[in-house]
């Protein structure tokens, strides 16, 4: 896609990364303007799973790196996370889910329910 992601909903997130993925990551310089990965400390201590705190993934660069999340950055993660990608200009919606590093992209739907349904 060429345009950019302008937010991230998140729908579950439940997972880690290990920091010495996380530290390999952080040197990409392709990394979107928010980026999750800015958000995690890794800590002096090698191999330790650390908790992720949001899924960022917004703003310049985001777009020509949406590719490199998918393939590189969720699949080290471990747990669960489901997210809807807002693009830019409201005309484009890409959902993904993944489980232990398998990543699954999915089609997004909206349901209306009326309110005294509830």
């Amino acid at each position: 896609m060429s345009y950019n992601i302008d937010h991230v909903e998140v729908l579950v997130l439940d997972a880690s990364m290990r920091t010495d993925d996380l530290v390999r990551l952080r040197d990409d310089d392709n990394r979107p303007e928010g980026c999750f990965l800015d958000e995690m400390d890794p800590g002096d201590r090698a191999d330790v799973m650390v908790a992720l705190p949001n899924l960022w993934w917004y703003g310049e660069r985001s777009g020509t790196s949406y590719d490199e999340l998918i393939k590189i950055v969720l699949p080290a993660t471990r747990g669960t996370i489901e997210a809807v990608m807002f693009w830019e200009g409201g005309d484009g919606v890409s959902g993904v889910r993944c489980v232990d590093g398998v990543v699954t992209e999915c089609d997004v739907s909206y349901v209306l329910t009326p309110v005294g349904d509830k």
